[in-house]
């Protein structure tokens, strides 16, 4: 089956989501300890140490009827205002798909986060109050527009365009604002699931 206009101009403005808010950094390759002098580690505390990291969270999944409420700590920061003014907080976001298949879904943000002002969850809260479009791409992640998904081409001088990612396997989180075919805000931060589970017990 042949990509959709749409699927093509999601996966172009992707691409322009990557290089505003940056991709994620790779991790440093691990440093081996510095050699103290005291002598071998005890048996065993290896072992224990590995023992110790926190297991990461299991894929955030979204299935066909489902739904599944997130908090995101972000940081996020208003680039268009000639002084940039940032702000960081907590936001809570509604994330429900439909049981068609032809249809992904709408997500929906919970609070206005009153302090946080640079969020998405405040810049869309009455554009996005009654739910704004989701949608599923590559590995499972999910797409969060507002409030409509459209191409930058397509947008008024004014007008306003939000794309926000969040990747399945990391529950991380990046967001650009567009103000026409300008930055208007950038956003990026980590979620994790308030309720119910997003995947199946």
């Amino acid at each position: 089956m042949s990509a959709s206009p749409l699927r093509i101009m999601t996966a172009s403005l992707m691409m322009i989501l990557a290089a505003c808010i940056g991709t994620a950094s790779a991790q440093d390759a691990a440093i081996p300890p510095a050699n103290t002098g005291q002598g071998a580690e005890e048996p065993g505390k290896a072992a224990g140490e590995d023992a110790a990291k926190p297991v990461p969270p299991p894929p955030l999944r979204l299935d066909p009827g489902g739904s599944i409420e997130i908090s995101c700590d972000t940081q996020a920061v208003l680039v268009a205002t000639g002084a940039a003014n940032a702000t960081s907080g907590r936001i809570h976001l509604r994330l429900e798909r439909t049981a068609d298949p032809t249809h992904d879904g709408q997500w929906t943000p919970l609070d206005d986060g009153a302090t946080h002002a640079a969020s998405l969850a405040v810049m869309q809260a009455k554009a996005c109050a009654t739910g704004c479009p989701l949608m599923i791409g590559k590995n499972d992640d999910l797409q969060l527009w507002a409030p409509a998904a459209k191409s930058l081409d397509k947008l008024g001088a004014d007008e306003l365009l939000l794309l926000a990612v969040i990747k399945s396997a990391t529950w991380q989180l990046k967001a650009s604002t567009f103000r026409g075919q300008q930055i208007e805000a950038l956003e990026s931060g980590v979620c994790t699931r308030s309720s119910p589970a997003a995947t199946p017990p």
